[in-house]
């Protein structure tokens, strides 16, 4: 009778398990349809529930120097071999005893738990993150065209470019820090409010590089840092401001280069414009413009930055 009660019970857990994860994917789901059902109600999902949740990630993850996102990595790691650890030494007890009935409950019990814990994990990426994959984007949101390519574009592009080649320093790339990001998107913003006014500094980090949206942080790997590096800072920003696409996140991060104070940030974001227009309109020789310092460095640049979309340089440069 003992034992009966005692299966029965653990029955009653499984059945709980059940009813917990149907209800979150279920949650989840339904949101999902929603939001890629109607642009209306994921941009006002954003705007009212989402952007709060991101500001509570920031505000955490702000409290740290380090990225949040790699000791949640590392317990992630730490908790999963001390799970496949605890399920070999109930398989031992039970093949010792004779009875499988203890490693199968526990085992299955794992299985729930991480179940539960991914659905879980589901449903804050949901609240956080999905809207924004079917909101109104920042071209529409502002208005924007593509800027015309014509000489006087490339010229200006490219004058501008050999300028800042030449001046850029160590002490430019040195004197990037946290706060350079922060004021570079402030001032940015400023132009575009829709882009928000509350930024975390950049962390650096031992697996990711760009956005991650668990925590809502910009990471990076290197400590020096490359212009594919800053463009894809720029870009997790982009990102942590609720525009994810290609298009936007990185007309965003080009913009934010181009408009900041600190001269390699700018050729960063000169760069990347040209690897836009090389890449979108190879028909535009602007190459035979350029100086051997310039083309070097845009190498750098061949796997980002592929927008169609152009600022209007007069004002930015």
């Amino acid at each position: 009778m003992a034992e009966n009660k005692k299966i029965q019970i653990k029955f009653i857990n499984t059945r709980i398990y059940i009813i917990i994860l149907a209800s979150l994917l279920s949650f989840s789901g339904l949101l999902n349809i929603m939001f890629f059902s109607s642009v209306i109600f994921a941009t006002n999902f954003y705007e009212n529930i989402s952007v709060k949740l991101k500001y509570l990630l920031s505000a955490f993850s702000a409290k740290f120097n380090f990225s949040v996102a790699d000791i949640v990595v590392f317990i992630l790691i730490t908790l999963l071999c001390f799970s496949c650890t605890r399920l070999v030494i109930y398989f031992i007890k039970s093949k010792k005893a004779g009875n499988i009935y203890l490693f199968t409950y526990r085992l299955k019990k794992t299985l729930l738990n991480s179940c539960c814990f991914l659905a879980t994990a589901f449903m804050i990426f949901t609240l956080t993150f999905m809207p924004v994959y079917n909101r109104l984007g920042f071209m529409g949101y502002n208005n924007i065209h593509s800027a015309s390519i014509d000489d006087s574009y490339l010229n200006r592009l490219a004058e501008s470019a050999n300028t800042l080649s030449e001046g850029v320093t160590e002490p430019d790339k040195a004197g990037i820090n946290e706060n350079t990001f922060i004021v570079t998107m402030n001032k940015l913003a400023l132009h575009y409010p829709c882009l928000g006014d509350f930024y975390t500094a950049p962390k650096k980090s031992m697996f990711f590089a760009g956005y991650v949206p668990f925590t809502n942080e910009a990471c990076y790997k290197s400590k020096t840092l490359s212009p594919s590096e800053i463009i894809d800072i720029m870009e997790g920003y982009a990102c942590s401001s609720g525009f994810v696409s290609a298009s936007d996140r990185q007309y965003i991060a080009v913009s934010a280069c181009l408009k900041s104070d600190n001269t390699y940030l700018k050729y960063c974001g000169v760069l990347a414009l040209i690897n836009t227009i090389n890449t979108n309109y190879p028909g535009k020789n602007i190459t035979a413009l350029l100086n051997r310092n310039v083309i070097k460095d845009i190498e750098s640049l061949s796997s980002v930055c592929k927008s169609s979309y152009l600022p209007e340089l007069n004002s930015i440069l």
